[in-house]
């Protein structure tokens, strides 16, 4: 069911076999690779599948990491519809949330705090992330995406302000 999500993002044509195009995506489409073997080892994870089958995906996987850039550490919670929509530069930490029909773009780190705030990231759904997605900045994104920070958040009037100095005074 997960996969056939992550495959609604590239069907755009009717009639062809379902089995072919899963075969054509995994030959010519990187992000639907890294999908494809992300979700096959989640649900031999999650049903205690033999070991052996479960290192060869775990592999599999890692190799992945190293050509495509994308780091999806296996256990992850990911709802349907994951798409990466440019390679390269992007790390989702393994205790993260995401929701369903996210589409995440190059440069996206979704990390966790450390220390006395120590959390992990909660991604709602139908949201699109590129590099230069607001921090702990408060905005109508961050209600829209069903994004929560652990941090105190800034207004966004004040890192406009902030900004606009820095760029006057050429510190920036």
């Amino acid at each position: 069911n997960y996969i056939l999500s992550d495959l609604g993002w590239f069907t755009n044509k009717r009639g062809i076999p379902l089995l072919i195009k899963i075969l054509q995506l995994l030959i010519t489409s990187p992000s639907f690779n890294v999908t494809f073997w992300f979700r096959i080892g989640n649900y031999l994870r999650d049903n205690n599948y033999p070991h052996p089958i479960y290192y060869v995906i775990q592999y599999i996987c890692i190799r992945k990491k190293f050509k495509t850039g994308i780091d999806l550490p296996l256990g992850t919670k990911v709802g349907h519809g994951l798409l990466f929509a440019h390679l390269g530069c992007i790390v989702v930490n393994g205790s993260a949330i995401i929701g369903d029909y996210v589409i995440i773009s190059q440069g996206v780190t979704i990390g966790s705090v450390r220390g006395k705030l120590k959390s992990s990231p909660v991604i709602g759904s139908n949201v699109y992330i590129g590099a230069l997605c607001p921090g702990p900045v408060d905005t109508n994104f961050n209600n829209n995406a069903g994004i929560k920070f652990s941090a105190p958040t800034i207004s966004s009037y004040k890192v406009a302000n902030y900004a606009l100095k820095k760029m006057f005074k050429k510190k920036m």
